[in-house]
């Protein structure tokens, strides 16, 4: 039989659910300045242009790479947060 002062989000548990709602909306906040600026700059121009000083083949590959990283981290995320609030018992694994 459950103890019905151990259900829910209580006392410590607030903080690690704040931080777990707001870790991915503060990534998702954060890639999309950070990408803004890369795209609306010029900068994505000059790093992946042949002829330009700073143009590097591999520019392109890793920018790609690091939005598909940016991008799994943040369903991760979202999947931590299933598994926490739905009181999953893998959730400390993860």
């Amino acid at each position: 039989m459950e103890d019905e002062n151990l259900r829910g989000i209580k006392g410590w548990l607030i903080f690690v659910a704040v931080g777990i709602v707001l870790t991915p909306l503060l990534m998702i906040r954060q890639i999309y300045l950070d990408y803004q600026e890369l795209l609306n700059n010029g900068l994505w121009t000059a790093l992946t242009t042949p002829g330009f000083d700073t143009y590097m083949p591999a520019w392109k590959t890793l920018v790609w790479c690091e939005r598909l990283t940016n991008g799994g981290m943040v369903l991760i995320w979202f999947y931590i947060g299933f598994l926490f609030f739905y009181g999953k018992k893998s959730f400390p694994i993860w």
